[in-house]
């Protein structure tokens, strides 16, 4: 089965790996590397459990 996925973050990039395994997939990312928006952004974010933002 032919799949694309849309986005390179995190979960972009591990769905695209597991699906590879018995797919044919292809992976679109709108930068020029995958993990350079949100996911890059965040990735040495530490997280201490529940976050609350105020807008």
């Amino acid at each position: 089965m032919k799949i694309a996925v849309v986005g390179g973050g995190i979960f972009g990039v591990t769905t695209a790996i597991r699906l590879a395994n018995n797919h044919d997939v292809d992976l679109y990312e709108k930068n020029s590397d995958i993990l350079e928006s949100a996911s890059g952004i965040n990735q040495y974010r530490l997280h201490r459990g529940k976050q609350l933002y105020q807008h």
